[in-house]
């Protein structure tokens, strides 16, 4: 069986289920299988940063961009991958069971662009020789971001602060 097909008879039996669990949990597998699909590159290019291949089955963690000769992914690190065919969304970030919400579920539109925020570590993302872990938040699409801090719960905050601080006229 293939994921379109999956995804075709989760669908048609949506209208079988009627007790709200099992509504519920054919529609998480609906999406579950959705975002795993690779999307081609002509169908339509995504906003922010994507799992990228190429025709040779190369993958790449960037951004996709149309070009003169077909389509790119970059990276943060310069790294380019040419011949791009196709792309598909990052999943959610690991988040342990018993969390109530995750912590990109806390975040609000950036106050820039009113993109997605992600949150980011270093060193252990970035593989940086420093004593403390360091947090910020970045926009995926226009790369607006906060100032470093030490804890994830700070960076969110700093993130999600508004010059009106929730005050309304």
């Amino acid at each position: 069986m293939t994921k379109e097909e999956a995804i075709a008879r989760l669908q048609a039996d949506l209208g079988w289920h009627h007790s709200d669990g099992n509504r519920k949990a054919h529609e998480m597998g609906i999406q579950a299988l959705e975002r795993t699909k690779w999307i081609p590159c002509s169908e339509r290019l995504p906003e922010g940063l994507v799992i990228c291949c190429d025709k040779e089955g190369n993958m790449l963690l960037g951004y996709l961009r149309r070009s003169a000769t077909g389509y790119i992914a970059h990276d943060y690190a310069g790294t380019e991958l040419y011949g791009c065919v196709a792309w598909m969304p990052l999943p959610d970030a690991y988040c342990k069971e018993n969390e109530k919400m995750k912590y990109s579920e806390r975040l609000k539109p950036c106050p820039f662009c009113g993109g997605k925020g992600e949150i980011y570590q270093a060193p252990t993302m970035l593989n940086l020789k420093i004593d403390d872990d360091v947090y910020w938040v970045q926009c995926r699409n226009c790369f607006g971001r906060t100032g470093n801090s030490y804890s994830k719960i700070e960076a969110i905050n700093a993130w999600n602060r508004r010059t009106d601080n929730g005050k309304s006229d």
